[in-house]
This record gives C-alpha cells, sequence and structure tokens, in this order.
C-alpha cells in the first residue's frame, strides 16, 4: 500500500469519525473488512504514546504501522484477524532492529492490545479501549 493511499485512507477516517460514522452499535459489534483503523494508546510508565494505523483486509489479513516516539520511530506491522476477534501482529522497526509481538481482541465496543518482546518498556503492558474512540474508514481503497 502506498503512503498516498494510506494517507487518503486516514483522512478518509478522519472525516468518518468526525461525521459520527463510527458511533453506530453495528460497528461496534464487528471488524469491517477493506477498512482503516487508527488510533493512539497513551505513554505508560517507560513506554510512550504509540500511533497505530493498521488496515483489515477481506481474507483477514492485518497490514499496518505504529509509531512512537513523536513519530520518530516506526514499525511495520503484518497480522491476522481471527473469527473469534483475537488477532495478532509480528511488527519490524523500520529504521533499526526492534521487533515484537501485539495480541489483542475485539468484543463488543472494546480493543484490547498487548505488546511483549521488544525488550522495551511497552513489553507486558496492556490497553483496552473505547472502539467508538477509534478513528475508521470504511472506504474500499483496493486497486483493480
Amino acid at each position: 500500500m502506498s503512503r498516498a493511499i494510506s494517507a487518503f485512507a486516514l483522512t478518509i477516517g478522519m472525516i468518518t469519525f468526525a461525521a459520527g460514522g463510527t458511533t453506530s452499535s453495528a460497528w461496534a459489534q464487528k471488524v469491517l473488512p477493506n477498512s482503516w483503523y487508527s488510533f493512539h494508546t497513551g505513554a505508560v510508565g517507560t513506554c510512550p504514546g504509540i500511533d497505530w494505523n493498521i488496515y483489515v483486509e477481506t481474507n483477514g489479513a492485518l497490514r499496518g504501522w505504529v509509531a512512537w516516539n513523536r513519530m520518530r520511530n516506526q514499525a511495520t506491522t503484518n497480522g491476522t484477524l481471527n473469527p473469534d476477534g483475537s488477532f495478532q501482529l509480528q511488527a519490524q522497526e523500520i529504521a533499526g532492529a526492534k521487533a515484537g509481538t501485539v495480541s489483542g481482541r475485539v468484543s463488543g465496543a472494546t480493543l484490547t492490545v498487548s505488546i511483549d518482546g521488544t525488550g522495551s518498556g511497552c513489553d507486558k503492558r496492556t490497553w483496552t479501549m473505547s472502539r467508538h474512540l477509534i478513528i475508521a474508514s470504511f472506504a474500499n481503497i483496493g486497486g483493480g
């Protein structure tokens, strides 16, 4: 996915959020394929705030990136969303050697995310948030 398409998807997501498109109860019950999700988790202890940008493909594959340290550090993410709402992502730092695993669960109106294996203050940290606070785009941005 090109940076231009990624930026477009994020912009559409912000518009959708501002228009109230993420507050329907139907959206809170499932993750939509061909959707872009963007959210921020605040700093906890020595773990910095993290910006998350994840695209859900029609086959349940998850692709995206995370950024921390005020966007100075970034990692790509790849993983799978399971039918039960659980997911696991492998993260690899773009300009460094850090790698880790992100696991979590989408359940009703909440999203839970945990990080492990990075060797940082983020390991074993868990965030639970309302899915209504997550910016989402429901536009199909695939080519073809």
